[in-house]
């Protein structure tokens, strides 16, 4: 829940940098929501390393 929050927090935000490119289109913030969201979820379930 928490991780989705804050990626709606941060991607509804107007780039920092001056050059930036504009808002990212609705197929690329889900392929980024879903990539952070597996890395996380995979990072919970990996078996500690010994």
């Amino acid at each position: 829940m928490v991780y989705a929050i804050g990626f709606a927090a941060f991607a509804t935000r107007p780039p920092v940098e001056p050059d930036a490119v504009g808002p990212l289109t609705a197929e690329e913030m889900e392929a980024n929501f879903a990539n952070g969201l597996r890395g996380l979820l995979n990072g919970i379930h990996s078996p500690p390393e010994s």
